[in-house]
């Protein structure tokens, strides 16, 4: 684990684990991202879209609102 993603971790004691299921296609896929060393681990790289899904749906409902 490196410095940065221990960092962060400690920095979020809020995390909580959880269970998701990936057809097998994607979670290879997102396998292949870390192994390409874009993410630390599955775990960063599902944060990472996690937090992208929330972001455009808050600009999605801003943008609704603004109407």
């Amino acid at each position: 684990m490196s410095g940065d993603h221990a960092k962060y971790l400690e920095e979020t004691p809020d995390t909580t684990r959880t269970t998701v299921r990936f057809p097998t296609t994607e979670l290879e896929q997102v396998e292949e991202l870390v192994e390409e060393g874009k993410y630390l681990s599955t775990s960063e790289a599902v944060r990472h879209a996690v937090r992208d899904l929330i972001e455009a749906h808050k600009n999605a409902t801003s943008e609704a609102d603004e109407r």
